[in-house]
């Protein structure tokens, strides 16, 4: 998972992507604070396919760990409030 800076975006979604898949990484989580977002990257023979978009809000399961998910609520209070 990755929390995205404003500055390191292109760079964690594409550099960061391929190096990922090349490593097998089953899941690429990119966390986007500023729109309250969490873009999910799936492996598919060897790259990720079309990512899902989840809002920050209630729970997004781990698709790697059955059972396991993210709670957003508690972590979204903390951040400033989101980029209009």
């Amino acid at each position: 998972m990755e929390v995205l800076s404003p500055g390191t975006d292109e760079h964690d979604h594409v550099r960061k992507g391929r190096a990922c898949a090349g490593a097998g990484v089953r899941e690429y989580w990119l966390v986007h604070p500023g729109n309250r977002i969490v873009t999910i990257y799936r492996l598919e023979q060897r790259q990720f396919g079309k990512p899902d978009l989840f809002y920050l809000t209630g729970e997004t399961p781990v698709g790697i760990l059955p059972g396991v998910a993210i709670t957003w609520d508690a972590l979204v209070q903390r951040l400033p409030e989101p980029d209009i």
